[in-house]
């Protein structure tokens, strides 16, 4: 009776061993290929291994199998690429050099222009700055005034392209006339009048634009006699002409 109480002991217990193993397992013995995973080769390493899954014997079953993860079944799901960086943002140096060039470039074209300065540099975008500038031009008879602005776009370093916007100019003629070239104007006709270089003197303003003068000579009459001589003169400039001179009040008395 106690001998077969023992024998039945060991049948359950074979059978609730074999109900923890695959089917493949009841059927007989297994190996790597019956698993899906390296997990679940591990869940089957038994004592002494009678399966011969770990053949290395460091603990570890069928180590050349693919990992499950943290799950028995199933494949690790793909990680998802992260996004590319953004491109630099361009370099505010670098756009100011960049709108300096092109605002020389631009001031050395017009003949009206002369110097150019920079009023200040703003950034519109990452990828975008902004400068301001201001030229100026003098000659001798015009006065030149422009404003301008240079947008630069770029990334990091590289400047893609420096694009002039928003042109105004303004011109005005100066028409003030100085004394000292009135009266190089007047001695000029008096020497046409006299034949011979004759000093203005008396140089006075009757005008923002305009000077009086008087010329005095001496000269020989057709008869011999000698006259002192005398004329009126009037240096006018006009806007954007040369200076014209006239003479007024010619008059010539023997001496």
């Amino acid at each position: 009776m106690q001998r077969w109480k023992t024998t039945l002991s060991i049948t359950l217990g074979g059978l609730a061993l074999l109900g923890l193993l695959p089917a493949s397992a009841a059927a007989g013995d297994l190996d790597c290929g019956d698993f899906a995973t390296q997990e679940e080769a591990q869940e089957n390493l038994l004592p002494g291994d009678p399966h011969r899954l770990d053949g290395d014997g460091d603990g570890v079953a069928c180590e050349e199998l693919p990992s499950g993860g943290s799950g028995s079944t199933g494949e690790s799901a793909p990680s998802q690429p992260l996004p590319p960086p953004p491109p630099p943002k361009l370099e505010k140096a670098v756009a100011r050099d960049a709108a300096e060039h092109k605002a020389r470039k631009f001031t050395r074209r017009h003949a009206d222009l002369d110097s150019v300065s920079l009023r200040g540099c703003g950034r519109r975008s990452r990828h975008k700055v902004t400068c301001q500038f201001a030229a100026r031009g003098q000659s001798q008879d015009r006065k030149t005034t422009c404003s301008f602005r240079v947008a630069v776009k770029g990334e990091g370093a590289h400047v893609s392209s420096a694009r002039l916007r928003g042109i105004s100019c303004r011109s005005h003629v100066r028409a003030v006339l100085s004394p000292e070239r009135a009266k190089s104007a007047m001695e000029a006709v008096a020497r046409q009048i006299a034949g011979v270089s004759v000093p203005v003197f008396a140089v006075s303003r009757s005008g923002p634009r305009s000077f009086t003068g008087l010329a005095e000579w001496t000269e020989v009459a057709p008869t011999g006699a000698e006259e002192r001589c005398s004329v009126e003169l009037t240096a006018e400039k006009r806007p954007g002409g040369p200076i014209r001179t006239t003479d007024h009040n010619l008059d010539c008395q023997r001496i």
